[in-house]
């Protein structure tokens, strides 16, 4: 006789008396932490997709100083493909104009994943440079125009629009350029103190790759680091990090609200109960009957906020795409079910 007695006080003191404010505040604690949590998961998982396109490469090996040449050679056995690309810092001179800026020099076959955007369309050549909208605005270049790079002069091909591996260059806050592998070293740019970077591409069957990678981890030295698809995005990824911190922060501070808003519910609830209970027991109710009585009462309440809070949770992070719009990667895909899961455990541990 208590599950009925169980129903009608879920629809009593749960739709229309005091505790539909319990209902509402945890249907609230638990939209704030799904909305931030689906939020998160989606992007993730764009994350770990697309980790080669981040990194353009299977595998890289990032280095201060050239590499042995031994190393590139074992890798080249193994059946592995290789670009290197050379990043660094430099002046750049087109008449009186002169404009300090990133320069990565690149070989054939860069990129081997992701999407580099020159406008126009070409491949990289040597003696030709790209430069990006806000590199020709600051020159005031036009394409065909010479430019001089350190000891050579290259003809401006074009818009550097896009790079898949742009967040690993160490010059992020120059202006971009991008060149020929072949005409570096008649730029002689490249001189002792010089901040460089080098970064060798590589591309092949993952059993030649973790074969390579097995025989070079002991012989990296300090400054050479050797990068695989999930760590290719850390920059974003502590990014992505600090903001779901920070929103993190502010649904906890909703959920605490919400948990003060359930206490005086269920404390005025709980002192009109007395009556009830003592009348109960008179008719023979005993202690463990009382237990599920009340049990079930909240276990009701719980599955009804968590239905609610679910759906109020799906609809705010709809809302934070729609706002954030552009800022996020074109095609989402869906939420896994782990951000429900997070939910249903902060419903039941805040009911508890």
């Amino acid at each position: 006789m208590m599950w009925p007695l169980v129903w009608r006080l879920v629809r009593r003191e749960g739709l229309r008396g005091e505790l539909r404010w319990f209902v509402l505040a945890l249907a609230l604690s638990v939209g704030c932490v799904l909305s931030v949590a689906l939020v998160a998961d989606r992007l993730e998982q764009v994350l770990g997709n697309t980790g080669r396109d981040f990194l353009a490469a299977d595998r890289v090996l990032q280095s201060a100083t050239p590499v042995p040449e031994a190393w590139l050679e074992e890798a080249r056995r193994r059946g592995l493909k290789l670009v290197t690309t050379t990043s660094f810092a430099s002046m750049l001179f087109l008449g009186d104009q002169m404009q300090l800026a990133s320069i990565k020099a690149v070989e054939a076959g860069y990129p081997f994943y992701g999407t580099l955007e020159l406008s126009p369309s070409a491949s990289v050549a040597p003696g030709r440079i790209w430069l990006s909208p806000r590199l020709m605005a600051l020159l005031g270049a036009r394409i065909g125009q010479p430019l001089d790079v350190g000891a050579t002069r290259l003809t401006v091909a074009g818009e550097l629009r896009q790079e898949p591996d742009e967040g690993f260059s160490p010059f992020l806050l120059a202006p971009h350029a991008l060149m020929h592998q072949a005409d570096l070293a008649q730029a002689r740019v490249i001189l002792p103190g010089s901040r460089i970077q080098y970064r060798y591409l590589l591309q092949g069957e993952r059993a030649a790759l973790d074969g390579w990678q097995a025989w070079l981890r002991p012989q990296l030295e300090p400054g050479q680091r050797l990068i695989a698809p999930g760590q290719a995005n850390d920059l974003v990824s502590r990014q992505l990090a600090r903001s779901e911190r920070y929103f993190r922060l502010a649904s906890l501070i909703g959920l605490l609200l919400g948990c003060l808003a359930m206490s005086i519910a269920m404390d005025h609830f709980a002192s009109r109960q007395r009556d009830m209970m003592a009348l109960l027991k008179t008719l023979g109710a005993g202690r463990r009957q009382l237990w599920q009585l009340m049990g079930g009462l909240l276990l009701g309440l719980m599955a009804l906020s968590f239905l609610l809070g679910g759906v109020l949770g799906f609809a705010l992070h709809l809302g934070f795409v729609a706002l954030l719009g552009s800022l996020l990667p074109p095609d989402l895909p869906p939420p896994s079910l782990w951000p429900f899961a997070l939910g249903l455990a902060v419903c039941l541990f805040i009911t508890l």
